[in-house]
């Protein structure tokens, strides 16, 4: 499995930690999808997280040429219910997000990544009569690949 795959799934793992049992404000946890395509939205009841790759772009490459230093842009998405105190709510799973994703070892996702950034959040509120309102949070990753000769 490549790193950025690992990564992913670091990242998958550590958002479906967000539970009220666990302390959190949300139960987004419950279900984290990595990606929207694979999200069956007139089933899903909100909250929950959506995990999407954007983009995997080398920075450097070592003198031998068998490491490769990355860029991983990760897409995080929010959903809550888009009835009543949607800002709130979306505050809520924001918090609960930075929370979950915060290093608390260095380096952080258990050595996967050199450097982890959550970058400004986005709130996409409801459309008129919309059920859902969304943020986005850009997560990017730098990491190393080993690349295999």
């Amino acid at each position: 499995m490549s790193g950025g795959a690992q990564i992913i799934d670091a990242v998958v793992t550590r958002l479906a930690t967000i539970t009220a049992a666990g302390g959190y404000h949300t139960d987004a946890g419950a279900t984290v999808v990595r990606n929207a395509r694979a999200l069956p939205e007139e089933t899903t009841a909100p909250p929950f997280i959506v995990v999407t790759p954007v983009s995997d772009g080398p920075l450097s490459y070592s003198h031998s040429g068998a490491r490769l230093l990355s860029t991983l842009s990760i897409n995080i998405e929010g959903y809550v219910d888009g009835q009543g105190a949607w800002g709130e709510s979306l505050a809520d799973l924001l918090h609960d997000i930075r929370r979950a994703m915060a290093p608390v070892v260095t380096p952080p996702l258990g050595g996967l990544a050199q450097k982890m950034e959550l970058g400004v959040a986005l709130f996409d509120p409801p459309d008129d009569g919309g059920i859902l309102a969304m943020l986005t949070a850009p997560l990017t990753i730098i990491h190393i690949s080993i690349l295999e000769q």
